[in-house]
């Protein structure tokens, strides 16, 4: 008599039986649906193994399984057996009749040409489920998305029910993957539909899956409309609108002498100062900022740069990413483009150190009404304005009048950056005025 083997555990990809010991019956299932039940091997003149098919799971999601086995060895005979049938002779691949739903096993044994000699038999455990789970949507995007962003965010939450072991979707026609139960999707503009299905462990997927349609409809700035406006009007108007992944604009890289907008610029460098970060402001900071931004004023402005110095002027704009600003000694006549203001005010409240952001943004959101005039005249419900003006006398070169606005946006998360400088201007009033007219086309259909 042969001496018993050693015992091993199956391998995960999938299930083998063996038994190399006559007499010997062995039974082993998927780690998954067992428990990681253990293999007795053993040896002696023939092998019989049970893998491939339907043997590499304890759960069968047909009627009729299929199963694969080999015979090592002088076998004289083999025969098959399902559940307490008849045994029958048999081939590998075997097609089993068709069996009802609940436990089955099968069995392959193999009888050795010694008529002395012991079969030996090989059996599998399986269970017969062909009842899909359902699906259930508890939260999903649909209907319009709007957005300024690159993409928009799509969020669903799922359940399996009956018996659900796992989940599935499929985002258009790209293929069925696993997912969990909270699933987010960023998608761009247009149309998008996403379903999903429940999938148990005899591998029966929900035969009806949830299907889930939304549109996502990006805002774009009416740069075209802008364009056709300014074209009408006395001067020289540049546009940049920064919406985060994009700057979009009219003659956006066109640098113009910055006037009383660079005040907003002013403050952040003053709040930005290693002595006065981490620190309240007094009253009289407070009132000293406060009368440069909200009301314009050129001597607090004066005295704000010099105690803020060059240097930090300089290191803001390279932090914020303004590629061609210049300066100058004199604040009013510092020059910068409109891509450059746009970018700077949508970043402007991350700029400010937390502790001050508050204070920064309540001043440029609070701007006394002879200073709100342009963009401080147009409603944009939904969306909080903070802006900061300024004009001036142009230099020679241009003549008339500069009349400048820059702007924050913002809405939640989102941001948009948007900075009108316009040049050779008969009048203030008429500056104010083509401000104003382009803010409203710029701005037309933001979403609420």
């Amino acid at each position: 008599m042969s001496k018993r083997g050693r015992v091993v555990r199956p391998a995960a990809v999938g299930v083998t039986l063996s038994c190399l010991f006559p007499g010997l019956m062995a039974a082993a299932f998927n780690p998954q649906s067992a428990g990681g039940a253990e293999v007795t091997e053993a040896e002696g003149p023939i092998r019989v193994v049970i893998a491939g098919g339907q043997a590499g799971s304890g759960r069968i999601n047909t009627t009729r399984p299929v199963f694969r086995f080999r015979v090592s060895g002088a076998a004289a005979e083999i025969v098959c057996r399902v559940d307490d049938g008849p045994e029958l002779p048999c081939a590998s691949p075997f097609r089993l009749p068709r069996l009802g739903q609940g436990r089955h096993w099968f069995s392959v044994t193999a009888r050795p040409i010694d008529p002395d000699g012991l079969p030996v038999r090989v059996s599998h455990r399986f269970k017969v489920d062909t009842w899909p789970p359902g699906t259930r949507m508890l939260r999903g995007t649909r209907g319009t998305v709007r957005t300024i962003r690159r993409r928009a965010k799509a969020v669903f939450r799922v359940r399996g029910l009956r018996g659900s072991k796992g989940l599935q979707c499929r985002l258009g026609g790209r293929r069925w993957h696993r997912c969990r139960r909270w699933v987010t999707r960023w998608v761009g503009p247009g149309r998008h539909v996403i379903r999903f299905r429940a999938v148990d462990a005899a591998g029966n997927a929900d035969p009806t899956p949830i299907v889930r349609r939304w549109r996502v409809k990006r805002w774009k700035p009416g740069i075209r409309g802008a364009r056709r406006y300014a074209a009408g009007r006395a001067g020289t108007v540049s546009l940049a609108v920064d919406l985060g992944w994009r700057v979009a604009g009219v003659r956006k890289g066109r640098r113009a002498r910055t006037a009383s907008t660079i005040k907003a610029m002013l403050m952040v460098a003053y709040l930005r100062r290693s002595g006065v970060r981490n620190r309240p402001l007094d009253s009289g900071e407070r009132s000293l900022l406060g009368t440069m931004i909200r009301h314009s004023d050129n001597t607090a402005a004066s005295t704000v740069r010099d105690i803020v110095g060059e240097s930090a002027i300089r290191r803001l704009a390279t932090r914020a990413g303004m590629k061609r600003f210049e300066y100058s000694p004199i604040w009013g006549i510092m020059r910068v483009n409109a891509r450059d203001h746009a970018v700077f005010m949508r970043r402007i409240d991350r700029l400010v150190p937390e502790r001050h952001r508050g204070f920064a943004l309540g001043q440029l959101g609070n701007i006394t009404g002879s200073q709100s005039w342009g963009i401080g005249q147009v409603r944009h419900p939904g969306w909080h304005l903070y802006f900061k003006g300024g004009w001036g006398i142009a230099d020679g070169s241009h003549g008339g009048v500069v009349d400048h606005q820059i702007a924050l946006l913002r809405r939640g998360r989102w941001r948009i950056g948007l900075a009108i400088l316009t040049e050779g201007n008969p009048s203030v009033e008429y500056g104010n005025q083509t401000l104003r007219g382009v803010a409203v086309r710029v701005l037309r259909g933001l979403p609420r």
